[in-house]
């Protein structure tokens, strides 16, 4: 039996909640509510239900988060019981910066902490542990995170859904597999995806699955059979990233069995939870706060999308002819001001962008913020970000000697030692150390890059079949740009992705 005091603290609750969703949309939200107490499994003792709500902090999915909170107070004021909430955030390096004190601040406005029918989780790596906004990444979690975006970059020329999303994206499906099995798993899932967004999403794991020649399990069907898909494309993506080793089994979707097979509940189809819409309830009642990093162009709980649009300036600096780091950045940034006005992203925190970018002190500011970022959150410093751009080991080291010339002319009279180095057939110690330093990776990742071919994502009308490119092939952010690699060159038409 529920405590006098929470009951009182669960009312007070949503009674607030109720109010703010009075300006929003509370017809919208009642009917949401009603069709979700419908799809519990378990109406006679509603607390053997569990939901479970993925909460990334960034303002959707607080938003997500609320309306959950907010549904499971109002079926506790009528019935004077209710479902049990569990909220699962996966933990990746882009969200180091302000995140998990928005995600604290939130639970401490909806008392998630004091409810007995409410737990957040935390998911680190492979490791399920409490919530706490204090967590320090694990390091096995920051070498994985590190590894893969090097590999990944050095695979693609640093193409940048390909370098920082490809990876999460397995690990975020990979902690919701994981929050599947833990203790009575869950009978209900709240996503924010509309059906037509669920129904892409199965297709295109589908057809992934069939261009990667996936072996189907004929047992599995509708859920089992996304995750065994996805658990399998993992294994042959990272197979071709990462060579054959135990960092292919870490990255694996499925480490434990569901308990049981949820059904996916959408908010979509009764709220918008569009920002714009909810602005008071996000930043005045939930204090929830638009970091200076974490906010980056359509996100605001990653500042990945800031070392994309650093990424393409080092690209103009010094692989393209007399152009420079701020032209490079500015084509990112058009790009991805025009990707948050197709996302409906408020106009307030586009103008943001905008001002964050305006003028070229703003952004020297702005790169000297990114160099610290990515070497304190990722390890890699701006020599090994510039040694990505290039990727000279890939395609049997091809693009070697233009690094070489350009940015170590020291070592131009050592190419051929390096070569040696890397088809192991030299182990000198002084050329393997130097590889290292340039790259951030180990000589056998090195190598086994060297046997891999480079991917281009940037050509508009590619038809490689590398699992990096079948990736890149059904990534809706992605748009032809125009560039030059050369001031006084021809227009290239580019294909450019991010975030």
């Amino acid at each position: 039996m529920i405590r006098f005091e929470d009951a009182l603290k669960r009312r007070r609750i949503c009674n607030e909640l109720t109010q703010q969703f009075e300006s929003i949309d509370i017809e919208g939200l009642e009917r949401c509510a009603i069709r979700l107490y419908h799809s519990l499994p378990n109406k006679d003792k509603l607390d053997r239900n569990t939901v479970l709500v993925p909460y990334g902090g960034g303002k959707d999915s607080s938003f997500v988060a609320v309306v959950a909170r907010l549904i499971q107070l109002l079926v506790y004021r009528e019935y004077q019981d209710t479902f049990a909430l569990r909220f699962v955030t996966n933990l990746q390096a882009g969200m180091a910066y302000g995140v998990l004190p928005n995600i604290d601040r939130v639970y401490k406005v909806l008392g998630i902490y004091s409810d007995p029918l409410c737990e957040a989780i935390l998911v680190d790596g492979t490791v399920i542990i409490p919530f706490d906004s204090n967590h320090k990444f694990s390091e096995t979690l920051m070498e994985e995170n590190r590894t893969d975006v090097l590999l990944n970059g050095h695979l693609s020329g640093a193409s940048n859904r390909a370098t920082f999303c490809n990876a999460c994206n397995f690990s975020m499906v990979r902690s919701f597999a994981l929050s599947l099995a833990y203790k009575d798993g869950a009978d209900l899932v709240i996503t924010g995806d509309s059906l037509r967004e669920q129904r892409a999403y199965s297709v295109a794991v589908e057809r992934m699955a069939r261009d990667m020649d996936i072996e189907r399990d004929v047992t599995a069907a509708g859920f089992g059979r996304f995750l065994h898909n996805l658990d399998q494309i993992t294994i042959k993506y990272n197979t071709e990233v990462h060579g054959e080793d135990d960092q292919v089994a870490q990255r694996r979707i499925i480490h434990k069995p569901v308990v049981k097979t949820p059904e996916f509940f959408s908010l979509f189809e009764e709220l918008n939870y569009e920002a714009g819409h909810h602005w008071d309830l996000l930043v005045n009642y939930l204090g929830f706060e638009f970091h200076d990093l974490a906010f980056s162009f359509t996100e605001s709980d990653c500042a990945n999308p800031a070392l994309m649009a650093h990424l393409r300036g080092l690209r103009a600096e010094h692989l393209w002819f007399g152009r420079t780091y701020h032209e490079g950045v500015l084509e990112y940034c058009d790009f991805a001001i025009q990707l948050m006005r197709r996302k409906q992203i408020p106009e307030q925190l586009i103008r943001v962008m905008e001002e964050r970018y305006s003028d070229p002190q703003a952004i020297v500011k702005v790169r000297q913020r990114v160099e610290a970022y990515a070497l304190d959150v990722f390890g890699v410093n701006t020599e090994q970000l510039v040694c990505m751009v290039f990727s000279p080991f890939a395609s049997s080291a091809d693009g070697l000697a233009r690094y070489l010339e350009q940015h170590q002319p020291n070592f131009s009279f050592c190419e051929t030692e390096l070569l040696e180095v890397l088809r192991d057939r030299s182990q000198t110690p002084a050329l393997i150390e130097q590889l290292e330093s340039w790259s951030g990776l180990g000589i056998d990742k090195l190598r086994h890059i060297y046997r891999s071919p480079l991917v281009n994502n940037y050509a508009p009308d590619s038809s490689d079949s590398h699992p990096i490119s079948l990736m890149f092939s059904k990534d809706p952010h992605r748009s032809v740009i125009a560039t030059k690699y050369a001031v006084d060159g021809p227009v290239i038409q580019e294909t450019e992705s991010g975030r």
